[in-house]
């Protein structure tokens, strides 16, 4: 599906190229992987249609599983757009977070189980190519628009993150 190659910038020229269905539910991806010969693999995400009311214990579930890298929560009214930011996000986060799985949201996830279980809120602020037609050959001219993207870390996850020297 995408084989964007990670870094540590928080610049993003495109989004993957992926269908968000119109309901509630999740976006997941096996972790990524990396073979010295052929470089990153493919990945390739499936929608779990979920509702709204389980969608960060569902997440948070399918992401304590080791065949599972990223998940993606959608609920129906967040733009496929801030979905799909949200999924390019956690394919660079995903090679910096092992071993932990990454669940991020391209809208300010809400209620009491965010904060259940040791679990963080934090923000990733990125930029994102606004137009990636424009400014071709000029990158300096293209126009990037600031975006969030917020990650739901378990307790664990965000240890290792203020460890890394990281604040949120």
């Amino acid at each position: 599906m995408s084989d964007l190659l990670p870094t540590q910038d928080d610049g993003y020229h495109s989004l993957v190229d992926m269908e968000v269905p119109d309901r509630n539910g999740l976006l997941v991806a096996a972790p990524l992987s990396y073979d010295v010969g052929r470089g990153w693999a493919p990945v390739e995400a499936e929608f779990i249609p979920v509702s709204a009311d389980r969608l960060i214990e569902v997440a948070m579930g399918l992401v304590a599983m080791a065949d599972v890298g990223i998940v993606a929560i959608h609920s129906q009214d967040t733009a496929a757009d801030a979905t799909r930011l949200a999924f390019t996000v956690g394919l660079r986060l995903g090679v910096f977070a092992r071993p932990f799985g990454l669940v991020l949201a391209g809208k300010e996830p809400v209620g009491p189980e965010i904060s259940t279980h040791g679990r963080r809120l934090v923000v990733h602020d990125v930029e994102v190519l606004a137009d990636p037609g424009q400014g071709v050959g000029v990158p300096d001219a293209a126009p990037w628009v600031r975006r969030q993207v917020w990650e739901v870390m378990p307790a664990g996850r965000y240890a290792a993150w203020q460890a890394a020297g990281r604040s949120g």
